[in-house]
């Protein structure tokens, strides 16, 4: 009889408890996520993924990473039979919705009195840590005006708007702000 030497055996539990589990995963990513050859944002990209996909995970780096605000590992991911790396961030065991949900857009309003001419001028506060371009829409009751302008505001910066870009606020305004990234913003004034 044969005996296996306790070396083996001991090599082959550690092995096993060592090992990824595969499991099947969806991307999460908001519009898709780079399937790439090496695990590197710098990797060659072999396939993007939309939302929604599928895939099967093989293996992951051990090292944690944060790639825009998303923590997550490298991990390596098997879908259509091509292998490759994917930021394991955007990966879940549910699946995603079919539109993302969005963050609150991250702008505070305040307001002050024009010392250019009549009414109010709008300060518009940038929390967050990026320059956004906006779209914001004005409905003045009083005179009866609806306008969208664009507007720049620098991260956690503020911008005025007001009298001297042509719109004069008062009370009784509505005022919506857009951003692709973000739910819109309602306010009155």
């Amino acid at each position: 009889m044969k005996r296996t030497s306790p070396v083996i055996i001991l090599l082959l539990a550690f092995s096993t408890l060592n090992c990824h589990k595969s499991k099947n995963l969806y991307v999460t990513a908001n519009e898709s996520l780079s399937l790439r050859e090496e695990p590197s944002v710098y990797g060659k990209v072999i396939l993007t993924l939309p939302r929604g996909t599928l895939v099967k995970s093989l293996d992951e780096i051990d090292k944690q990473i944060t790639i825009t605000e998303k923590n997550g590992k490298w991990t390596k991911v098997e879908v259509y039979d091509i292998t490759g790396w994917v930021f394991g961030g955007y990966l879940s065991e549910e699946k995603p919705p079919e539109k993302p949900l969005l963050p609150p857009l991250p702008i505070t309003l305040t307001y002050r009195d024009s010392i250019w001419g009549k009414g109010y001028v709008l300060i518009l506060n940038n929390k967050s840590r990026h320059y956004l371009q906006i779209n914001a829409t004005f409905h003045n009751p009083t005179f009866n005006q609806t306008g969208t302008f664009p507007i720049d505001i620098p991260a956690h910066g503020s911008t005025e708007f007001g009298w001297r870009e042509g719109w004069r606020f008062s009370h009784g305004e509505t005022i919506t702000l857009q951003h692709a990234d973000y739910l819109p913003l309602n306010s009155k004034f």
